[in-house]
């Protein structure tokens, strides 16, 4: 076994080994060391020198044995058999080898080694790290271990550490590199792109989420707001998408995508200049805003414009809130009812219009038809007689007057005609003759009252009088003659 924590003797000049201890600068306050300081060498005794009891007393070196860091290693041949080397107790006293024991074989790590084979004063090799334990067990920055070598290998040069591989990187070397799902750095980071022959990695413009090759060849644009333009030998991220608008930011040459308005498909400069206009039923009317068409609304949250109700020309917020009405006669004020003395007709489309009819002359209001009324107008009617809207008894409905006319005195009803009677105003007048004095009456006047008067019994009909007959009860008078 090798010996590679040992070295040579002790002394010179006849001197023992049992003439040497382990030197501190503390132990001699003069003297004339006469040996240099190492590993492997013990310095003579002299009369001025004081030995350091923990270390040196009653443990001086036996022959062909020599003190190491204070530890006795034994000298062996290469072929010796060595045993286990013995420790320093918790006090520090150093003890003799037994006979017949050396240190063992430094770990293939150690370059150098004391106490134990793995317990290192030097590395094997230049790649690997004396830890403060004294183990060589990493490898430096940049390295990685292989099985059963004494040295590390070296790494990728885009491995900044690795294990295993020298392409199986832990981290990464130079900046803005990314560690891929493969454990390489052959990528860079996002927003960054590699230059042949440079581990850094460089910064993409900022309108770029990715580039490559230049910082302005964008394969990515920044957010989601940008489109990928084609500019000849470079694709670049200077346009907005649809919807969107550039804004300049505080950085020269740098600009920021920004929403247009809901209703803009596209805009410039601001959200509201509106170049198109986004959803159904939008357009522009000689302004840069993307109004909703006649007869849509605009509902706040949509991006269609909104039908209004059929009887709204415009309305706003919901389809029944008119602000000016589809068609004539109807009342704004009251979400474009029909006004009154007008009707909804049921069977009115788009085409015919949106006019509200007139009711029929008798009606206040009516509903559905022209003379379904509902309330009724005009003088001398029945207002309880709805849906007709009759005349009050002695009164008709000439079919053009809003009020209704006086039959004539004759008449208790009548129609069309002030002296077209249904039933008379007394019974002493005939209906079969329009209402004309029963045959043996006569009209007269009194206090501006027309009325019918009896005949005398001798007339069978008379005027003015009734005595004056125009016609003489025959009977009467062949009666009187017999």
């Amino acid at each position: 076994m090798g010996n590679k924590g040992g070295g040579g003797g002790g002394g010179g000049g006849g001197d023992t080994y049992a003439d040497y201890y382990a030197y501190t600068e503390s132990q001699c306050q003069s003297s004339s060391l006469t040996y240099s300081f190492t590993y492997e060498t013990c310095f003579a005794s002299n009369d001025t020198c004081t030995t350091d009891p923990t270390i040196c007393t009653d443990t001086h070196c036996f022959n062909d044995v020599h003190l190491n860091m204070s530890y006795c290693v034994l000298q062996c041949s290469s072929d010796a058999d060595c045993g286990d080397y013995n420790d320093a107790d918790s006090m520090g006293k150093i003890y003799k080898c037994d006979d017949g024991y050396c240190q063992l074989e430094c770990d293939d790590q150690c370059g150098t080694c004391v106490k134990g084979p793995d317990y290192c004063l030097t590395c094997a090799g230049d790649n690997r790290n004396l830890g403060t334990d004294n183990s060589c067990s990493s490898c430096l920055t940049g390295y990685f271990e292989i099985a059963d070598q004494e040295d590390c290998e070296s790494c990728d040069e885009q491995c900044e550490t690795c294990e295993t591989a020298s392409d199986y990187c832990l981290t990464c070397k130079g900046n803005y590199r990314k560690l891929g799902d493969d454990n390489s750095c052959s990528t860079c980071n996002d927003g960054y792109y590699e230059i042949t022959g440079d581990l850094d990695c460089h910064e993409c413009d900022s309108q770029c989420e990715t580039c490559k090759g230049s910082s302005d060849n964008c394969l990515s644009c920044v957010g989601d707001n940008r489109i990928l333009g084609d500019t000849g030998s470079i694709d670049r991220c200077i346009n907005c998408k649809p919807g969107y608008y550039q804004v300049p930011t505080d950085t020269a040459h740098i600009t920021d995508c920004s929403s247009c308005d809901k209703d803009c498909l596209t805009c410039e400069d601001s959200g509201s200049n509106c170049l198109t206009c986004n959803g159904q039923f939008r357009s522009l009317e000689n302004s840069p805003k993307c109004s909703c068409d006649i007869r849509y609304f605009d509902n706040g949250t949509d991006q269609d414009c909104q039908i209004c109700d059929d009887v709204c020309l415009t309305c706003s917020g919901q389809s029944h809130l008119c602000d000016s009405c589809n068609g004539l006669n109807r009342n704004k004020d009251l979400n474009c009812i029909c006004k009154d003395g007008f009707y909804e007709n049921p069977s009115v489309n788009l085409v015919d219009g949106m006019d509200c009819k007139v009711c029929k002359y008798n009606c206040g209001t009516c509903a559905t038809f022209y003379d379904n009324c509902q309330t009724c107008q005009g003088l001398n009617r029945n207002h309880s007689s709805t849906p007709n809207c009759n005349c009050l008894e002695g009164y008709y409905d000439d079919g053009d007057n809003m009020d209704c006319l006086k039959c004539d005195y004759k008449c208790s009803l009548c129609e069309f005609y002030s002296d077209n009677c249904l039933e008379c105003s007394d019974p002493t007048r005939d209906i079969n003759n329009n209402c004309q004095c029963k045959t043996g009456y006569f009209e007269i006047e009194e206090d501006q009252i027309k009325k019918c008067m009896k005949c005398d019994y001798n007339c069978l009909e008379c005027e003015d009088t009734s005595d004056n007959c125009t016609s003489n009860n025959t009977i009467l008078n062949f009666y009187t003659i017999q």
